[in-house]
């Protein structure tokens, strides 16, 4: 909540949206690698279907 909501509100005012919208935007791709990087050979369990026929 800290990251996406309450520092724009703060931050906006004061460098303006660009700045702002940049840096959340490098944090939310930096989550996404974060989130790869520990799921990187993750694979659906042997035997297991999504949608059983």
């Amino acid at each position: 909540m800290l990251f996406s909501a309450l520092a724009p509100g703060y931050l906006i005012p004061i460098l303006g949206y660009a700045p702002v919208l940049i840096v959340l935007s490098f944090g939310y791709l930096a989550a996404v690698g974060v989130i790869h990087l520990h799921f990187r050979d993750f694979q659906p369990a042997a035997g297991v279907h999504a949608f059983p026929a």
